[in-house]
């Protein structure tokens, strides 16, 4: 509920509490269980009834480039959070 995901499916949910409850008492590994099952209802908002994603994919070297350049930033907006 926390991500906006609304909790229509409850059958679901309590299923698949029911199934893996037993093998394990974390709370991340049971949401991670729980989100898997929901997984049609947690995408429909963003692909709606087609069920298409839109993708776009990179050449290898641009997404290499576009990693360091991210890095770059980030990392220059620390030393400046670090001099303020």
């Amino acid at each position: 509920m926390n991500e906006g995901v609304a909790v229509r499916d409850m059958r679901s949910i309590i299923q698949t509490l029911v199934e893996y409850g037993p093998k394990s008492q974390d709370a991340e590994v049971l949401t991670a269980a729980v989100r898997i099952s929901l997984r049609k209802f947690i995408i429909q908002d963003l692909v709606g009834p087609t069920y298409e994603v839109p993708v776009i994919t990179l050449a290898p070297e641009l997404e290499q480039m576009l990693h360091q350049s991210m890095q770059m930033v980030s990392e220059m907006m620390v030393q400046a959070l670090n001099q303020a």
